[in-house]
């Protein structure tokens, strides 16, 4: 019987794709970034951390480094998830500062004199004029509230590069690509994060650390904010209430004027 030769044909392709893809799986970078069930687990935990919590109230210490010189305040809040707050800056005891924000534009009011009352018409403005890191005003309550404030995304892999005690989540979304990145620990804690532009330059990055349960909310009690620049942000949290009554009021220029 003749051989067929077709059939013999097929059999030399696949053996030599086997051989191929053999000799290729050695070449796999080592950064390459896999798909899988835990990656849309651990996104899940992303957008979940502390979803049921509306209003809360709380106190912090501020430190603000940049190169060698360090200000260091008290802020006192009182907020409402995602876009509402009355947030003071203390220094010695003293408000120097409270900015309101009410979901549709911003305030920032002096006590010292040292400007008028003034306003930005937008409900999310970064805070880089005022704490000199580019944090917008959502993701000051969303960090305050001890969520991740990342942009919205629509895939999730995993990165098998860096240390084997964390995992890196990447977080792409359509025609943006990659819009941020979360390290996890092996017990699935988010030990920090990194918000990054449209050329995957970080726009900052953060730390959570000494992880705390109120209730059914976990809290960092405290959070280091880098900036590209060298600037860095040390918040530690003094005292956190969370699911207390706060009024519509609050929110208002007219309760401070």
């Amino acid at each position: 019987m003749r051989p067929n030769k077709p059939h013999l044909l097929n059999l030399f392709l696949l053996g030599a794709t086997l051989v191929l893809l053999t000799g290729c799986a050695g070449l796999t970078p080592r950064d390459a970034r896999i798909q899988d069930p835990r990656a849309a687990f651990l996104a899940a935990r992303v957008t979940s951390i502390n979803h049921g919590l509306q209003t809360f109230k709380g106190t912090a210490r501020v430190t603000l480094t940049e190169a060698n010189t360090s200000q260091r305040f008290r802020v006192a809040w009182a907020a409402h998830l995602p876009d509402k707050i009355r947030l003071t800056i203390l220094k010695s005891g003293l408000p120097l500062e409270t900015i309101l924000a009410d979901g549709t534009q911003v305030f920032f009011v002096s006590h010292t004199g040292e400007h008028s009352p003034h306003r930005i018409k937008a409900s999310n403005p970064s805070l880089k004029p005022v704490i000199s890191m580019p944090v917008r005003i959502q993701e000051i309550i969303s960090l305050l509230a001890g969520q991740i404030p990342m942009e919205s995304f629509d895939r999730a892999t995993l990165s098998t590069a860096g240390p084997a005690s964390e995992t890196t989540l990447m977080l792409t979304r359509k025609w943006r690509g990659t819009v941020g990145t979360v390290r996890v620990d092996p017990k699935d804690q988010i030990h920090g994060f990194q918000r990054l532009k449209n050329n995957r330059d970080p726009i900052y990055s953060a730390e959570r650390k000494n992880l705390k349960s109120y209730g059914i909310h976990t809290i960092p009690m405290k959070t280091v904010i880098y900036d590209p620049s060298g600037r860095t942000l040390t918040l530690e949290i003094t005292s956190f209430y969370p699911d207390v009554p706060v009024k519509e009021s609050v929110f208002s220029l007219t309760e401070i004027e």
